[in-house]
């Protein structure tokens, strides 16, 4: 389905009254997410799992007094092992395609963000690798040594 699709879908559920408060707002802030393109896959797994328990699966209201999943579940916002696995098989999948692009990447490691050679040197100023101990070094110059750095990681 599409998310216009799931749109109209959650629209017909809220406007039918028939969820709980904390159903309501969630399905409000999957509205939300929709307009801003963070709608994902898992969230549209709960919104079919739970249109499909309280009988709204063909996108209509469903009839008064109609034997729907949802009398025999639990409460609407509670989630129950179905949709849970529904959910969980989307973030699956999501994460499975995240892999592949991390496979396809160059094998190179990622650019530093910083210059680390120049941070080695001014390390170097007050450190002595080979020893293991601080150099000897005034706290003025050891102070504005660290400034420096601070200012290359910034």
């Amino acid at each position: 389905m599409t998310d216009a699709a799931t749109e109209e879908l959650i629209n017909t559920m809220l406007d039918s009254k028939k969820l709980s408060s904390d159903a309501s707002e969630d399905l409000k802030d999957f509205l939300q997410d929709i307009k801003e393109g963070n709608f994902h896959r898992d969230d549209d797994a709960y919104v079919h799992a739970l249109a499909d328990r309280l009988g709204f699966a063909d996108g209509k209201v469903p009839a008064k007094g109609k034997n729907t999943k949802a009398a025999a579940t639990k409460k609407a916002d509670n989630v129950d092992w179905h949709e849970r696995a529904v959910i969980a098989e989307a973030r699956v999948e999501e994460l499975e395609e995240e892999i592949e692009v991390l496979k396809d990447a160059p094998g190179s490691p990622p650019v530093p963000m910083v210059d680390v050679d120049a941070l080695r040197v001014l390390l170097n100023k007050i450190y002595d690798a080979e020893t293991g101990a601080l150099c000897e070094v005034s706290n003025e110059e050891a102070a504005q040594t660290l400034k420096l750095m601070s200012e290359k990681l910034d």
